[in-house]
């Protein structure tokens, strides 16, 4: 499988999830995601003026 080497698992509160990791690589900063997505309806909606 051509995407398996794109892949990635991580934690989160409904249990390990795969997606598709970060697709470019930084010379000094290693891209990634270090929090999971909030559960639906946990933020209200806000707008910023």
């Amino acid at each position: 499988d051509e995407l398996a080497a794109l892949r990635m698992e991580s934690d989160s509160g409904y249990g390990p999830i795969r997606h598709l990791g970060p697709l470019l690589g930084l010379s000094e900063t290693a891209p990634g995601w270090s929090r999971p997505s909030p559960a639906l309806g946990s933020n209200s909606a806000e707008w910023l003026t």
